[in-house]
This record gives structure tokens, C-alpha cells and sequence, in this order.
């Protein structure tokens, strides 16, 4: 059986989907079932911070992908994010330990890395997180290295970029796309001229399915997002107006001034944008995903254009 935590979450949804197509017995273990689950999902009410609930919730588990995080735009405090994102990791991996689960999964972030220090970034570059949610992964990916090496779990750990996709719930992602549909403004510090990678939903989950199987993945990080060359945001922007015959206004904003306004906004916290996120309009952000591709034999559909595209599609429709 196939476990996974945070399941009734955007990737959660598509791995739960995926496992079932291939006749993969799966229960999904969060605070609130999704309604796009699959009916032959085996749902549990529950919390990471309950540890023994964990272990009930495990009986008979093979696999577990490890899905759970709150993501800075929740506002959540820290302390109380770390309760849930570190504390959380390590009642998953204690209860993985004592049903004597095979396989973990764990979704880390693109974010452990901070300001890449190689363009693309491979998975073996200096870690240096900038915001909360950054630590709280780089944090978690030791308690994974702590437990595989006290208890023999077999984990593997995956670092994709930005996920967009159908049922995409990121607020700033569909800010933007509303405008586009809308004929609004969408403006851009210093012309978007960085590139940004991002992951499309759906090869983020056939990449977490395949770390679950592959021998070769144990013990192993991976970055993921999309394949192919990789727009500047101006060049994204622009592609997306045009699939979608949009009149939308694209504005370049001075980098200086915005960006300074935007992190002054964030020292009083109440800038519409996360510290993680302004890097995007300073800094490119390519990932190297070619050991992704090699050791699991993973072949992403999506190129970032396409990815936005895909997820447009689906805004329009549901919104």
C-alpha cells in the first residue's frame, strides 16, 4: 500500500491519481479530503503532529511520500510552521521506522538552495536558503539522512522548482493568470528579464513515483522542472498573452525601486511577495535535471511555456 501525507494537496491529488491507474492500492492521510481524490483513495483524517495516529495510519504501508509543508504564503509563525514542517517530518519518518515502511519519498524544495551559485544549479550545489521555508527543508533533509542511517529507511528526496499545473491553488500564479484572462496589467521589475524554471504538476508526480521504485534513487536528491531551453519572465509573459489573445498590459517596473519597496514591505510583513520570491526578479533560476533524467530514467513532458500554458488552459475553465 501507498501512503501519502499532504495528499489532498495540488501534487498529492496527481500522485494519488497515478498510483491508481496502475491498480496501486492508496490511502492519503491529511487535515481535509479533497474532492478531486480518486473514489478508490482510502482517506484518513489526520495530522503530521500526531505521531501515534501515524503509526496507526501506516499498518501495511510499502511506500510513503511525504508531502506535507506549510509554504510561507500561509502567513503561518514560524514556530508553528516548524512544528508542522520539521516536527511533522520526523513523526512521519518515526512512524515509517516502526511499521517498518520500505520506501519514503520526501518533497523537498528548489528553495534549499537560495541564490544558485551555478546556472543550471545541479543537486550537489551549496545550500543557502533565504526565507523560513527554505530552512525548514534543508532541516528536513538531514532528519532524512538521519534516519536512513539509524533505522535503514530508504528515502529518496526530490527538490523541484515552482509546480504549476491544473487544480494550481498558488495565489500569485492565478493573480497573474486572471490578469492575462482579464485583460489586465501584469508588471515586471527590471523588464522579467531573469529565466524562470518552474515544474509542471504532472512530471513532478512521475518523478516521485519513480524514486519510489528505482534502486538506484535511494539515498539520492533530485531536482525537478521543466526540460528544454527556459524563458526570461518577460518572454513567458508574452508567450502565454499571445496563446491567449489577451490584451493584457505587460510593464517593466524599475528593478531598484520595486524590489526595495517590496523588501521593505516584507520587514513589517505585509508584502504581497515572499523573500524567496523576489530572488526570481533578481536572479535566474535554472536547475540542472539531467541526474533526474539518468538515474530514473525520468522523462519530463513539459517545457516551462507549455507548463503555463497547460495551466491557463485549465484557469480559464474554472474560473
Amino acid at each position: 500500500m501507498k501512503v501519502i501525507t499532504g495528499g489532498s494537496g495540488f501534487l498529492g491529488v496527481e500522485i494519488a491519481k497515478k498510483l491508481v491507474e496502475r491498480n496501486e492500492k492508496v490511502k492519503v492521510y491529511d487535515i481535509a479530503k479533497s474532492p478531486d481524490l480518486p473514489k478508490e483513495v482510502n482517506f484518513v483524517k489526520g495530522d503530521v503532529r500526531d505521531k501515534d495516529f501515524l503509526i496507526e495510519a501506516f499498518k501495511g504501508a510499502d511506500t510513503v511520500f511525504h508531502l506535507v509543508g506549510i509554504m510561507p504564503q500561509s502567513k503561518m509563525p514560524h514556530p508553528e510552521m516548524r512544528k508542522i514542517n520539521i516536527g511533522g517530518t520526523r513523526n512521519v519518518l518515526e512512524a515509517c521506522a516502526e511499521r517498518e515502511v520500505k520506501r519514503v519519498v520526501y518533497l523537498s524544495s528548489s528553495e534549499v538552495y537560495g541564490i544558485l551559485e551555478e546556472i543550471p544549479c545541479p543537486e550537489t550545489a551549496l545550500k543557502a536558503p533565504i526565507g523560513e521555508y527554505g530552512h525548514n527543508k534543508v532541516s528536513c533533509e538531514l532528519i532524512c539522512h538521519e534516519f536512513a542511517k539509524s533505522h535503514g529507511l530508504e528515502i529518496s528526496i526530490l527538490r523541484p522548482t515552482s509546480i504549476v499545473g491544473p487544480r494550481n491553488w498558488e495565489e500569485t500564479v492565478n493573480i497573474l493568470l486572471g490578469q492575462i484572462k482579464n485583460n489586465g496589467v501584469i508588471p515586471l521589475p527590471g523588464r522579467g528579464r531573469t529565466r524562470w524554471q518552474v515544474s509542471h504538476v504532472s512530471d513532478v508526480a512521475n518523478a516521485a513515483i519513480l524514486a519510489s521504485e528505482k534502486k538506484e534513487a535511494i539515498g539520492e536528491a533530485f531536482n525537478v522542472g521543466c526540460d528544454g531551453e527556459v524563458p526570461t519572465m518577460w518572454e513567458l509573459a508574452h508567450a502565454v498573452k499571445e496563446h491567449a489573445s489577451s490584451n493584457v498590459k505587460i510593464v517593466s517596473l524599475n528593478e531598484k525601486i520595486t524590489l526595495g519597496l517590496l523588501k521593505a514591505l516584507g520587514t513589517v510583513k505585509i508584502s504581497p511577495v515572499e523573500p524567496d520570491h523576489l530572488l526570481l526578479f533578481e536572479y535566474d533560476f535554472v536547475l540542472d535535471v539531467s541526474k533526474t533524467k539518468s538515474v530514473l530514467g525520468w522523462k519530463p513532458e513539459f517545457k516551462t511555456i507549455e507548463a503555463f500554458i497547460d495551466t491557463y488552459e485549465w484557469y480559464v475553465k474554472t474560473h
